[in-house]
């Protein structure tokens, strides 16, 4: 929604008038800000006259403000795109889609999804979200090379997120030939195009020779002989006090950067649970920003990385708290802290009522860190290296659920760079937080 009126004047005349089409228009102005602040309440009253009316754009938009606006309504949410996805609207269509693979205001349904997904094809992030279920046979068979096709598709547009996602296949030669300069020049253009997490990739990819743009008359029929998928993740033991566990190849680069487009635009200073209150405010020891993936971020790639935790620790997926994703820039630390909630502090009773103790922490590095940024556990002396896509599991209480001392654990100050990490607690309830 970011369509700019030609004449304020003359919109807010045929709003008036109840034209729908002039309705939505106003609703998506007061609704970027346009005028000056953005005023959401305003735009909704918008959206509302021309729902009214059968508009289905703004329907979609109601399911928007209801998914995203404070507190959230997600079956409000759902009911809105499922109205404007009948009437063939493709956003909402792609929204209803994401709704039903996280089981976000309905009931997880990955089949439905799936058709969802196919069904608005001609929306870039759809076709990219179909690729991702044919590529791990979620809601539907297995179908690499169809996968592949649809990254080429989203590629040819000039997507970042899809040019990334062609530049991984390229490289490592899945479902096609891999040519590693045609590869860079992918990420090379996915970082042009505004996908920081693709410089990397470029950096990190020497090919011999100067980049080179693929073929992509040529990519548009990929191979399933030639399905050379990424390593499934393999579990390390780094430590038996704390236990603490590496994962590695936990998350391809692809998946890394979505949560890191996911979260980056509405990074806030992180907090931490006050002594006293149980409530979350700044602290002195934690400097780095936080986005939590909630009901209004889940999408079926986020969906799809709480399954494969639950599978990985033993711990049931709704036991788990939203997904946190953080962000450490030159500095920024966390000094040595527990994630558990020490019963005997005051105030812990408050986030003890929402799930129970914190029984493991289950964190993933989404990128590399030029100099610093190591976690650390001072009782022990073990140091973990970020190391891009892995999985660090440590588990904050011992079997017989006594607390773990030996679980005090610090992000070191990084050096130069950034950091971005994605981490989940894993209750011993079901979470029942709203964070």
């Amino acid at each position: 929604m970011n369509q700019t009126p030609p004449n304020i004047d003359t919109l807010r005349r045929d709003a008036e008038a109840g034209r729908p089409g002039a309705c939505y228009n106003l609703g998506v102005w007061l609704l970027n800000g346009d005028g000056g602040e953005p005023d959401p309440a305003a735009a909704r009253v918008q959206f509302e006259r021309a729902a009214e009316q059968g508009h289905a754009p703004s329907y979609s938009a109601l399911g928007y403000l209801a998914l995203r606006g404070q507190g959230g309504d997600p079956a409000a949410a759902y009911a809105c795109f499922d109205e404007a996805a009948r009437q063939g609207f493709q956003e909402a269509v792609y929204r209803r889609g994401e709704m039903r693979a996280a089981g976000v205001g309905t009931a997880a349904d990955l089949s439905a999804a799936r058709q969802d997904f196919s069904a608005a094809v001609d929306h870039p992030q759809a076709q990219l979200h179909l690729a991702y279920c044919m590529e791990l046979g979620l809601g539907g068979p297995r179908d690499p090379a169809a996968a592949t096709a649809l990254t080429v598709i989203a590629a040819r547009s000039g997507d970042p997120a899809g040019l990334l996602a062609l530049g991984q296949r390229l490289e490592r030669g899945h479902t096609l030939p891999a040519d590693a300069c045609a590869a860079r020049w992918c990420y090379e253009e996915s970082a042009r195009r505004g996908c920081p997490e693709a410089t990397s990739a470029a950096a990190d990819l020497d090919c011999g020779a100067p980049a080179s743009p693929p073929d992509l008359d040529r990519l548009s029929a990929p191979d399933n002989d030639l399905d050379r998928p990424l390593p499934g993740p393999s579990i390390e033991t780094r430590s038996w006090r704390p236990r603490v566990f590496c994962i590695h190849d936990m998350l391809s680069l692809w998946e890394r950067s979505h949560l890191i487009r996911l979260a980056a635009p509405l990074l806030r200073p992180s907090q931490v649970i006050q002594r006293g209150s149980g409530e979350n405010a700044a602290a002195g020891g934690r400097r780095s920003g936080v986005t939590r993936l909630t009901s209004g971020l889940k999408d079926v790639v986020v969906a799809s990385i709480e399954r494969r935790i639950a599978d990985l620790t033993h711990l049931p997926a709704e036991n788990g708290e939203p997904i946190a994703v953080l962000h450490y820039g030159a500095g920024d630390e966390y000094r040595p802290h527990y994630d558990y909630f020490d019963p005997q502090v005051a105030g812990r009773d408050i986030p003890l009522s929402r799930g129970g103790q914190r029984l493991a922490t289950f964190m993933i590095y989404l990128s590399g860190v030029a100099a610093g940024g190591q976690t650390r556990f001072p009782e022990t002396g073990l140091t973990i290296d970020p190391t891009p896509g892995m999985g660090v599991l440590f588990f904050n209480v011992h079997p017989d659920g006594e607390l773990d001392p030996a679980s005090l654990h610090a992000g070191l100050p990084v050096e130069q760079g950034r950091k971005w990490l994605a981490t989940r607690w894993i209750r011993e309830h079901v979470y029942t937080g709203t964070v």
